[in-house]
């Protein structure tokens, strides 16, 4: 048979005007389609290329007659200026690659669908919901929006050629392009002063849509998709809003200067709409927990899941600490010896959500095997408190409502945290979830959700 491969954005006003002619044509020469959706932004600079916004005037003013005449030809509906345009087109293109694999329903269908989102219909694509009523129309299942990040990560960046994500464990530190809001020659990023961290890009997504804004913060080797479930409990009380930390999800990597919980800091300071409350879990809540500290004015109220704050514990019960380092020392010879895969399998056996290595699906395995560095590269703030919030006083500083959340067949590393962090911050509650383990937030959403839903109930919004 023959194959015709589909190389496609997401965003683009023409593959959206190209219809369902491509299908037709393979349809009538007897022909296999090979969807592939690219990061048509991305491939802008490297092409040569440039972004509408920045191209010369009078090209942008044949565009805008162009476009509309074709549509007009086409008989297809269509909007010049639409209202979520430019937006983030990864989700939907994951969703493309995990549907492709998946099977079952119309692909060409559902390209035209997410298209049509963007150009005709005012939806947003970056937004889950829109992503599993396209997957829904073309008869796939909906839930390939939730498995779609990790399926695509492969893929999609191979179409552009990008370099891997993997970090060099003997170095802890990334082999990668340096990306940057500040543009250098010829479109490219301009790397930053040695030694000097680069902001990297942001990814976020947003869950609900209820009146109390929020910013949640993920684990390490997730992604912002792991607050679906907490997302969808409090949709009506909540506007939860969930960024990719660096190196993670579809945010830009990390380029191995200065410290990463430094970065990823940044990276949630630079989204905070002040008041907002906080939801953190495992490195996500230290994240949440260092901004309520230094810069308290700008947090409503802080929840934190089993945050990994080792150096709280390592201060309060060192005992406990002892324990844990020594059951973690396998973990820690595997990345001495640059093992990533036996660092990661041995990671998910304490931190996981009880699922054995071989069970879990390849592509999340080799996602997480892809960013095992990021555990030692957090180790500075983590385990030794990089930036001195153990200093007399700091904690004080963190006066607004918290919560503390925990999973009761958790490690005892993360129980002696949360105890060390009920005696430093000033006004704090604490919550067990019976039988969950560290990935709490997300095997226990529920529950989880209902935790927060009672303490944000004495956290007024004014």
């Amino acid at each position: 048979m023959a194959r015709i491969d589909y190389f496609f954005a997401t965003l683009s006003p023409y593959c959206y005007l190209a219809g369902n002619r491509l299908e037709a044509i393979a349809e009538k020469h007897g022909a296999e389609i090979v969807y592939k959706p690219f990061d048509i932004v991305a491939a802008f600079p490297r092409t040569g290329g440039l972004p509408p916004a920045e191209r010369h005037p009078s090209r942008n003013e044949y565009r805008a007659q162009d476009l509309p005449r074709q549509a007009r030809k086409l008989g297809l509906p269509f909007n010049l200026k639409p209202a979520h345009w430019p937006t983030n087109g990864a989700p939907a293109a994951y969703a493309v690659i995990a549907a492709q694999n998946a099977g079952g329903g119309d692909l060409g269908k559902l390209t035209h669908a997410i298209t049509r989102a963007v150009w005709a219909e005012e939806k947003d694509i970056g937004h889950d919901d829109v992503v599993r009523a396209c997957l829904s129309e073309a008869g796939f299942d909906p839930a390939l929006a939730d498995s779609g990040l990790l399926q695509g990560q492969k893929p999609m960046p191979r179409t552009l050629k990008r370099p891997s994500r993997r970090v060099s464990l003997a170095r802890r530190s990334i082999s990668s392009e340096i990306r940057s809001s500040g543009a250098g020659p010829f479109g490219r990023p301009r790397p930053a002063p040695r030694g000097q961290a680069v902001t990297p890009e942001i990814n976020a997504r947003r869950f609900g849509h209820g009146p109390r804004p929020a910013l949640a913060i993920h684990c390490s080797l997730a992604h912002s998709g792991a607050w679906r479930g907490i997302g969808a409990a409090l949709s009506d009380e909540m506007t939860l809003r969930a960024f990719d930390l660096p190196m993670h999800g579809r945010s830009g990597d990390w380029d191995g200067q200065g410290n990463i919980h430094d970065v990823a800091t940044e990276m949630a300071l630079s989204l905070l709409e002040a008041p907002m409350d906080l939801i953190g879990h495992s490195f996500g809540a230290t994240v949440a927990m260092r901004l309520a500290i230094e810069h308290p004015e700008l947090v409503r109220s802080i929840t934190l899941i089993e945050p990994v704050y080792f150096a709280a514990a390592k201060q309060d019960d060192p005992e406990a600490m002892a324990e844990y380092n020594e059951q973690n020392a396998a973990f820690e010879a595997a990345l001495a010896g640059g093992d990533a895969e036996t660092a990661a399998r041995l990671f998910n056996r304490v931190w996981g959500d009880g699922t054995k290595w071989d069970q879990i699906p390849e592509p999340t395995r080799a996602y997480m095997v892809d960013r095992i560095g990021f555990i030692p590269a957090s180790s500075p703030f983590l385990g030794e408190d990089s930036a001195g919030l153990l200093a007399p006083g700091m904690f004080d500083r963190a006066s607004m409502p918290a919560l503390l959340v925990e999973g009761s067949a958790s490690p005892k590393a993360a129980h002696a945290i949360n105890a060390s962090l009920m005696r430093r911050l000033p006004d704090v509650r604490r919550v067990s979830v019976e039988g969950a383990g560290h990935m709490v937030p997300i095997t226990h959403a529920a529950e989880v959700a209902e935790a927060i839903r009672d303490f944000l109930k004495d956290v007024p919004l004014a």
